[in-house]
């Protein structure tokens, strides 16, 4: 299976959870750019328990985000997987879990999200 590889001393984040749609995507990779001061060193690793939607994978192609974003199909609670996107490396800045603000079990929502932190 695809793992991903840092090249150099290049940082990057891991994005995950029930509700990374391609909006959440791509305010987050924006906000990413907006903040850095050089050209781009971050990369963003986002790992889903399936194939990437025809939105995310427009988003992969584009020449603007192409170089800077790696799709990992994964589960975000499975060890072999947050290897696989250097979770546990020096490089990882942070996991950031989007949760689902719109489910109708807030409560529910939060208390998954918790765990998945925590695993």
């Amino acid at each position: 299976s695809r793992q991903f590889h840092p090249q150099g001393d290049q940082f990057h984040f891991v994005l995950a959870g029930s509700n990374v749609g391609a909006h959440n995507l791509l305010t987050f990779l924006s906000q990413l750019l907006r903040s850095q001061l050089q050209p781009v060193q971050a990369h963003v690793v986002l790992i889903q328990n399936s194939h990437p939607p025809y939105p995310i994978e427009r988003i992969m192609r584009s020449a603007t985000y192409q170089s800077m974003l790696t799709y990992l199909e994964g589960n975000i609670m499975d060890d072999a997987d947050l290897n696989r996107a250097q979770v546990y490396s020096p490089h990882c800045r942070a996991v950031v879990l989007c949760a689902n603000r719109t489910t109708a079990d807030l409560q529910k929502e939060d208390d998954r999200n918790i765990v998945k932190a925590l695993a």
